[in-house]
């Protein structure tokens, strides 16, 4: 008990620990820190209330696979991979700070608002335009980790502001927008729950040198495409029948949860968003003081879409479809201010809630 008020009390770093390097115009790098202390503070919550008992792990993971999830998130959190802590009693932990830090192992992360300066191969597309990506983890395997992040996490809100709504996350009577306070994130997981941290948290996920003296790490963790063991998007171009064709999301997450038994080999350990939504699920579990049930289709996913961005920041506006997104329903919508026909695979439910943006009228066809 004496260890786990320290861990949480504690002026006192555990660990020896450091903080990355954030490189762009000071309000971006300072959302940027905001980010990565949302992130931490997901993942300290995940590793200081583990139980591999609890439905909201089973239903992204097996349990012979606990150990290692745990210690990813202990790894991620500053926690020392032997630690033993009591949970019994977790009521301070929102009302204490994040531990000023990350493992000594971030040391060289750093991270970088567009596209990062020193990417090891400038020819790739810009993620950020050429895929619209929220954020690219830039060498996975290297020391000197770098990310890169695209405007579209920032439209994004930290997890404090999902908690105490800002102004722009109100109605114009104050209430709480769709997606802001416990009750806005709804009973189920969805992409309401995406954040800033949660983003920032994928990324961190995807960089292989933290975790490389982890134990079983290079066993259970299959080398990727780019020839270094790596936790990987799911991606599946040809799917059989009743599997997903991403990972990404917790409906196709926990898709890849119920295809799996025990005589396979794990497809959950190998996909970022299975770690992501089991964290967001389990952090606002407890924040919320409630479970949340499964996320009941891929609709779910993007449920983000729907919440309004960020002030200054872009608007969800419709052929703004992520690489990352896989929306389910195949419409064709058209610009009438243009004429213009165009497909898109775009939420119908965000169609009907847009409305008129940037004068012009979106009908659908279906």
């Amino acid at each position: 008990m004496l260890l786990f008020f320290l861990l949480l009390v504690s002026n006192v770093s555990i660990c020896l620990a450091v903080w990355p390097e954030f490189l762009g115009p000071a309000i971006e790098a300072t959302k940027l820190s905001d980010a990565v202390k949302d992130a931490v503070q997901i993942a300290r919550v995940v590793a200081v209330t583990f139980n591999d008992c609890d439905m909201t792990y089973n239903r992204y993971f097996r349990q012979q696979d606990s150990q290692l999830v745990k210690h990813f998130f202990q790894r991620l959190a500053d926690i020392p991979l032997d630690s033993v802590i009591n949970a019994d009693n977790l009521a301070e932990v929102f009302s204490k700070p994040v531990k000023d830090g990350l493992h000594e192992r971030y040391a060289k992360l750093s991270i970088s608002y567009g596209p990062h300066p020193n990417r090891p191969d400038k020819s790739d597309p810009d993620p950020c335009t050429s895929y619209r990506r929220f954020a690219q983890m830039e060498n996975g395997d290297a020391e000197n980790g770098m990310i890169t992040v695209c405007e579209r996490t920032f439209r994004l809100p930290l997890s404090s502001e999902i908690e105490n709504p800002p102004a722009w996350g109100k109605d114009a009577q104050g209430n709480p927008l769709p997606g802001f306070s416990c009750d806005g994130l709804g009973g189920h997981d969805s992409g309401w729950m995406k954040t800033m941290g949660s983003t920032m948290l994928h990324e961190l996920m995807h960089w292989s040198y933290p975790f490389d003296d982890i134990p079983d790490f290079h066993y259970d963790i299959e080398e990727s495409d780019l020839g270094y063991t790596q936790i990987t998007d799911f991606l599946n171009p040809d799917p059989q029948p009743g599997w997903p064709p991403k990972g990404y999301g917790p409906y196709y997450s926990k898709m890849l949860r119920d295809l799996e038994t025990d005589s396979l080999s794990s497809k959950t350990l190998q996909n970022v968003d299975n770690y992501i939504y089991y964290a967001v699920s389990k952090y606002w579990s407890f924040k919320c003081n409630k479970l949340f049930g499964p996320a009941t289709s891929q609709d779910d996913s993007v449920r983000y879409r729907e919440r309004p961005s960020r002030p200054g920041q872009s608007v969800w506006d419709l052929p703004d479809v992520s690489v990352e997104e896989d929306v389910p329903t195949h419409i064709q919508a058209r610009d009438v201010s243009f004429g213009e026909w165009a497909p898109f695979h775009v939420n119908t439910t965000l169609l009907h809630a847009v409305g008129r943006r940037h004068g012009r009228d979106w009908a659908i066809l279906y």
